[in-house]
């Protein structure tokens, strides 16, 4: 036979004023826990709706987690029968405001209270065997051996691969800094063929001037002529 069982969830001492929750608490009465759950986490009202969402799923998970011998509770059976508001102490504060004045303020608190029934159904609780469980254990083991293994030669496959990457960055690097240094020398010894060129026309020039100075008179006279 079936058996109708209940479950509470209690959250005391909230800082959220009692009118103000009463307003999610009429909204999931009466409907099924998923269905409560659903509509509470598309709500606009964050912050109510996640107070309320964690009682309910903490009377979900009494419902479900308990030891009822001859069966087992799903999720999906249980339903909210009953949400309760009730107003908790006001504590007072006070606001300073200009010229010595204060305004006093109040801090209201409420207490929340989810109820969840639902049935107990006649499916006996599958009670595995040791063997069984050994054996599940072993393949988690192996499968969790495997994928270590994989992960390994992943990650050493990924090194080698950046290792040989750097090191082909590296050979390219050392091949552009030797041409630019190839290039460099070329052009210094360039530069200094063509300067040695240009003494050696100049060390001419000037041993023909000292040979005949009459030619270089001339020369100076038709340009001053």
């Amino acid at each position: 036979m079936a058996t109708q069982i209940k479950k509470v969830a209690k959250a005391r001492f909230l800082q959220i004023g009692d009118r103000k929750l009463r307003q999610v608490a009429r909204m999931i009465r009466g409907l099924k826990a998923e269905e409560a759950l659903d509509l509470l986490n598309f709500m606009a009202k964050r912050k109510l709706a996640l107070v309320v969402a964690k009682t309910l799923k903490s009377a979900v998970a009494n419902a479900v987690g308990g030891d009822y011998g001859h069966g087992k509770v799903r999720p999906e059976d249980l339903a909210v029968t009953n949400v309760m508001v009730d107003r908790g102490p006001i504590a007072p504060r006070w606001e300073f405001r200009a010229m010595g004045r204060a305004n006093r303020r109040q801090l209201r608190y409420s207490h929340l209270t989810v109820e969840v029934s639902g049935t107990v159904g006649d499916e006996p609780i599958s009670k595995k065997s040791g063997a069984k469980k050994k054996a599940e254990s072993k393949d988690a083991a192996k499968m969790a051996r495997s994928k270590k293994s994989s992960v390994k030669k992943s990650t050493a496959k990924k090194a080698s691969a950046k290792k040989s990457f750097v090191k082909k960055s590296a050979a390219g690097m050392k091949k552009k800094v030797a041409k630019k240094s190839s290039e460099m020398t070329s052009k210094k010894s360039v530069e200094k063929s063509a300067g040695a060129k240009k003494e050696k026309l100049e060390g001419k020039a000037s041993a023909t001037n000292a040979l005949n100075p009459k030619s270089s008179k001339k020369d100076s006279d038709k340009k001053e002529g």
